[in-house]
């Protein structure tokens, strides 16, 4: 349904897959419900499933950067920062790896807060691991 653009029937049928405490696979449908509410533009709803999803999974990677993009993109700096730091820690105990997204998110979020050390380490690391990204044009469009 998602693929047809049907987002309220399908963000329906996620919310009861994932209620439904003995479908096997509730996690899973909790990501793409939170994905559909995204997508149907429903962006404090997808907010507060990723925020319930960490709750049960504190260091899910994908939604911790997910969520992260989107309370960057509601301006909501500090809470987007908190998220991209526990982001970050996964990452340094080798449990995740950075994905071209996570590191240009990394960047904007150094600029908010005008740190030009962590800019340059992230967009160094962009530049060596995803230099066809999408995110490095970005990157290199922005300077």
């Amino acid at each position: 349904m998602m693929q047809h653009k049907r987002y309220k029937q399908a963000c329906g049928h996620l919310k009861n897959a994932a209620l439904n405490v003995d479908y096997q696979q509730r996690n899973k449908a909790y990501q793409n419900l939170a994905l559909c509410y995204y997508r149907d533009n429903q962006i404090d709803l997808a907010i507060t499933t990723y925020e319930h999803m960490l709750k049960v999974q504190r260091f899910n990677a994908l939604v911790l950067v997910n969520l992260s993009t989107l309370l960057f993109e509601n301006q909501r700096f500090d809470d987007a920062q908190k998220y991209y730091d526990r982001f970050t820690r996964v990452v340094e105990r080798k449990q995740s790896q950075h994905s071209a997204n996570s590191l240009w998110l990394g960047i904007k979020l150094a600029r908010n807060k005008q740190n030009p050390e962590v800019i340059e380490g992230l967009a160094a690391e962009l530049k060596a691991n995803f230099p066809q990204s999408a995110e490095f044009k970005l990157y290199s469009e922005s300077l």
